[in-house]
């Protein structure tokens, strides 16, 4: 089409780079043992201040996964039957390679009081702190009660159930979920996950980095590193993921548990992290992206249809065709290049100049890229 590019990334850049956090508290290892359950919930509480605070001094939004159980201010237990959340279905017994659950009840372990009270249970707090923040952090879900959800172990009727008990609790905080993070990384009911209105998940770790795919209705932009291994030298292996991201033009996903986060890795192997992860950014190699901003740039790019005509001397006009993607996709944009030389041209969208050599505008590498964002939809360049 004339030498026009739909380009794999938002403003051009080579990979796109995502953070996620498993935000679990004491919820995901309860059925290992109490005492691992409380000790990673203080852990969670003892870094949390710092870990929010270094995102935020480097602008990267960062995806939260969060338990929704830890949405809650309080609960109670029924007064006639005594259970936690008796409107909750159970999963019946089962085991697997990390948690073993075969007595009781499932909510044995809620404490049904407060977030004053027993705060390795719940944690307004904390999820207001990440709203109130400057950088557009997303809350994504994690499940109600970190139950299994691969299809054997979690009937579609749990599924849909956890699901529904985190989008009332979030829509009390203003928020929309979207994102998706399997406990564990054990996928499973993505019809349920679809029918909820969730467009992202984050797969199972790949070897291969790859751009994000769309399967069974949602879009899987899958792990590729696990930060906060004490056993990883992340100073070595981090530029060669970065490098092999930018090369492959796909999605590098570090994701992190903050309940096994040792409060000095922050400055140790967070920080320089980040340092980088910023300058790849700045040379364009980056586009630094939540998993919904991602899902969304993926889903308008693959299905939107650009036109392009030429109009007098050195000017173009370009006509998009967005998809309708409703609420859903909250962020729909497209990159697109043109080869370019010469000066920076005077770039316009929908009839307004954009500002030179800004970020929606701008030539590299013999190329002019431009960013156009919904409900945007004429572009036109022409010489100076």
């Amino acid at each position: 089409m004339n030498g026009v590019r739909l380009e794999p990334w938002k403003f051009g850049a080579k990979a796109a780079v995502c953070f996620s956090a498993d935000f679990e508290l004491a919820w995901a290892a309860r059925h290992v043992s109490l005492e691992r359950a409380l000790a990673e919930a203080q852990r969670t509480r003892d870094a949390f201040p710092r870990l929010l605070a270094s995102f935020d001094s480097f602008e990267v939004p960062v995806t939260w996964a969060v338990v929704g159980h830890l949405l809650l201010d309080a609960c109670a237990r029924d007064p006639s039957t005594g259970r936690a959340h008796p409107e909750m279905p159970r999963p019946g017994p089962y085991a697997n390679r990390y948690w073993t659950f075969d007595r009781g009840d499932w909510y044995d372990h809620d404490p049904c009081t407060s977030a004053i009270e027993a705060p390795e249970w719940y944690a307004p707090d904390l999820i207001r702190k990440i709203i109130a923040s400057p950088v557009p952090h997303e809350i994504g879900c994690h499940s109600f009660s970190h139950t299994d959800f691969s299809d054997n172990r979690c009937p579609p009727s749990l599924a849909t159930a956890e699901l529904e008990a985190c989008h009332r609790e979030a829509r009390w905080l203003g928020r929309r979920l979207r994102s998706f993070v399997f406990p564990a990384n054990f996928p499973g009911n993505f019809g349920a996950l679809a029918a909820c209105g969730f467009i992202s998940f984050r797969g199972p770790p790949r070897w291969d980095l790859t751009y994000p795919a769309k399967e069974q209705g949602l879009w899987n932009i899958p792990g590729s590193l696990q930060l906060f291994d004490p056993e990883v030298d992340y100073m070595n292996r981090l530029p060669r993921y970065l490098g092999a991201g930018a090369r492959a033009g796909s999605a590098v996903h570090l994701n992190f548990h903050p309940s096994l986060l040792d409060v000095r890795m922050i400055d140790e192997t967070l920080a320089p992290t980040l340092r980088l992860v910023k300058e790849r950014e700045r040379t364009g190699d980056a586009w630094i992206a939540t998993m919904d901003q991602i899902a969304s740039f993926c889903e308008t790019r693959g299905r939107a249809v650009v036109r392009t005509e030429s109009g007098g001397g050195a000017s173009r006009r370009f006509d998009i065709e967005w998809p309708s993607g409703g609420a859903d996709y909250p962020e729909p944009s497209l990159t697109l290049s043109v080869p370019w030389t010469g000066s920076l041209p005077s770039c316009e969208i929908d009839g307004s100049e954009v500002p030179s050599s800004s970020p929606d505008c701008f030539v590299r590498d013999g190329l002019l890229f431009l960013t156009l964002s919904r409900p945007q939809k004429v572009a036109a360049i022409r010489s100076r």
